[in-house]
């Protein structure tokens, strides 16, 4: 539930920003590079040592791979039969 009053509460923040004629136009470029390159590598940092290994990881490792593997067979098939290049069928 905390997340969700969270994102409302950006999403106000976000709107209410907008109203403001001293912020910025294009102010989200610069917190989206934040997001990305800043807060993300952190959590990732922060969570990926406190990961233990075990046969658990194995079901959305697979999944993973598994929805890989089904999108290559389908869009494979689907190049073939409408003659795609190969370009588009790797995009």
């Amino acid at each position: 539930m905390e997340n969700i009053i969270l994102l409302f509460l950006c999403l106000i923040l976000g709107v209410a920003l907008q109203k403001v004629p001293q912020f910025p136009k294009n102010a989200y470029q610069s917190l989206n590079q934040y997001v990305i390159y800043v807060s993300l590598p952190a959590l990732a940092l922060y969570y990926i040592p406190k990961i233990t290994i075990s046969l658990a990881l194995l079901y959305p490792l697979g999944i993973a791979w598994l929805g890989f593997g089904l999108s290559f067979v389908f869009f494979y098939t689907l190049g073939t039969y409408f003659k795609w290049s190969k370009k588009l069928i790797g995009c």
